[in-house]
């Protein structure tokens, strides 16, 4: 037995224990869930070739594909962080868009973005409804939020909401035709490597039937040969039968 073929019946008898693929052998908590959406563990650029991949691999059509993406890059721009699920699930259904990629696509919206949509939505509400900037007050608490909800929606709210319509229709309808014109060239490109894989396949497969054939040639003309050489030996081996007077 080779040291390669040990080691491999070693680690069979180690792991007893098979774990599917994809179950982690121990639950994340809810900190390491939040510190994961905060900053994927593999990196913000295997997170985004992840994101890719996932969404052109979608079992769907391209339309509905670029569709859901649309309407979740739309929802990232609304500030109503926890209406933003609800709001995407309506218009999946409403435009027949994949809730899933719309998903996948609010992931970019995220604490590290927040500010920068908001801070842009905020300024284009501002200059729409003709208005100057509003003061923060000094004392301000969860509290005094809470208390002065009309101010603060009247103040901040509702300008990021009105600034946020028009920029997150604007990279709605960016997204929906990059995504769309994405996915086709990748269904377009995935269609004709597997139509090239099983013209491959089939050649190989007929070069194989073939090379059977040939050998099943080859044997029988041997074996026939073999049967004609043992039938002259035998007629050669007997004895002549001597006529009788």
């Amino acid at each position: 037995m080779t040291k390669h073929a040990q080691k491999n019946k070693l680690l069979v008898g180690v792991n007893k224990k098979k774990r599917r693929r994809g179950v982690h052998t121990k639950k994340r908590t809810v900190w390491q869930k939040y510190t994961e959406y905060l900053w994927p563990s593999m990196g913000v650029n295997a997170f985004l070739r992840w994101l890719e991949i996932r969404i052109k691999r979608t079992p769907e059509g391209r339309d509905k594909v670029a569709m859901g993406a649309a309407v979740g890059m739309f929802a990232t721009f609304i500030p109503l962080v926890g209406l933003q699920v609800l709001l995407m699930l309506g218009l999946c259904k409403l435009l027949r868009g994949n809730f899933w990629v719309s998903v996948l696509i609010s992931f970019l919206g995220n604490p590290w973005t927040f500010p920068f949509i908001w801070l842009v939505s905020y300024q284009l509400g501002m200059a729409i409804l003709f208005r100057e900037g509003s003061i923060i007050p000094d004392d301000i608490s969860l509290w005094h939020v809470v208390d002065n909800m009309g101010f603060y929606f009247d103040a901040f709210i509702w300008p990021t909401l009105v600034g946020g319509l028009p920029l997150g229709l604007l990279m709605a309808i960016i997204t929906y035709y990059v995504v769309r014109f994405n996915v086709r060239s990748y269904q377009r490109a995935r269609t004709a490597f597997l139509a090239r894989r099983r013209a491959e396949e089939k050649e190989k497969r007929l070069k194989l039937h073939q090379m059977a054939t040939e050998k099943m040639k080859d044997a029988a003309g041997k074996l026939k040969d073999t049967a004609e050489a043992i039938l002259k030996t035998d007629s050669n081996d007997k004895p002549e039968k001597k006529a009788k007077p």
